[in-house]
């Protein structure tokens, strides 16, 4: 029985559009590209209290913020509290308002066209094929919004659907007993992932989507408030904790900066290498980030390789 773990960072975008030169939208997809488009509409008050270079990690902290407040006016409808009254106390009503809209607008300005993400699942279905075949599981690990690597594993008109999942049921449910063969864990969140906030009083689901962004105490946050988060973070730490009967469990971690910022999942990588919970180790990216873990793995040069090639040897 074989188990294959795959981690990625933004750099497997990098090498997704290397080889599929004609994709060129996911060399600009990045979190940074987000907090750019979330500040340029937001209103000029909240542009004059934090400059651009601070906005990457203050949008993390108004996140918070904002999915706090819509917790709260649930209660307070519930306990039939004066909604208006508790606007008026926080004054956040400004700044809610502005990154709801901006983030309404997110997903369709940012959005990877139809034609080049069919032509990236075209040219990935080989490498992707092999690697179904070849393991029993296969756990992909993400940090990035988008839904690139999903769509290929999930393949050409969704051939995978069967044996593949992301825990989400077609009614918008999160369903942690799903046991398939690949399986998709966004940790941070993703453009499409809006949970369904239905109540008694509001038949509106929310259209809010959940990102894990800014520094490390405010991704914990953020991870902490959120169910969907919160289990997929804690399969992480499984899947670096138990080898779970597998004869051969391999990890490969392609793009992943190993950034202070990500202590969460550095510290779960960390605890199962020194434990040796895998065996076979690879690395895809320009730097050599697991050179100061661990000496027995093996590092493809990004620079060097195609990403095509690397998931031919994992």
């Amino acid at each position: 029985m074989r188990q294959l773990t795959i981690i990625s960072g933004a750099g497997i975008n990098l090498g997704i559009s290397k080889a599929c030169p004609k994709a060129d939208e996911l060399l600009g997809f990045t979190y940074q590209k987000i907090s750019q488009s979330v500040y340029r509409k937001v209103s000029e008050e909240i542009q004059r209290m934090f400059p651009q270079d601070s906005f990457d990690y203050i949008l993390g902290g108004l996140l918070t913020v904002n999915l706090a407040i819509e917790k709260t006016k649930r209660d307070l409808k519930r306990f039939n509290i004066n909604e208006q009254a508790f606007s008026e106390i926080f004054k956040q009503t400004d700044i809610e308002a502005s990154i709801a809209d901006a983030l309404r607008q997110i997903e369709q300005s940012l959005r990877i066209s139809l034609k080049q993400m069919l032509e990236v699942v075209e040219v990935f279905q080989p490498a992707i094929e092999r690697l179904s075949n070849e393991y029993d599981s296969i756990n992909y690990f993400t940090l990035n919004f988008d839904r690139v690597f999903d769509h290929m594993l999930l393949g050409p008109k969704y051939r995978r659907t069967q044996y593949c999942t992301d825990f989400w049921t077609p009614k918008g449910e999160l369903n942690k007993d799903a046991n398939t063969k690949i399986k998709i864990y966004h940790l941070h969140g993703d453009l499409t992932y809006k949970p369904n906030k239905q109540t008694k009083y509001s038949k509106n689901p929310s259209r809010w989507p959940v990102l894990v962004v800014g520094d490390q105490q405010v991704k914990m946050g953020i991870i902490a408030s959120n169910p969907a988060l919160r289990f997929y973070n804690n399969c992480l730490k499984e899947v670096c904790t138990n080898r779970n009967g597998f004869d051969e469990n391999n990890l490969a971690i392609v793009g992943f900066g190993f950034r202070e910022e990500d202590e969460h999942i550095v510290k779960q990588l960390k605890n199962g290498i020194e434990n040796k919970v895998f065996d076979n180790k690879h690395v895809f990216d320009v730097n050599n980030t697991l050179e100061d873990l661990c000496d027995d793995h093996n590092w493809s040069k990004a620079h060097e390789m195609s990403i095509l090639d690397f998931l031919g040897k994992i």
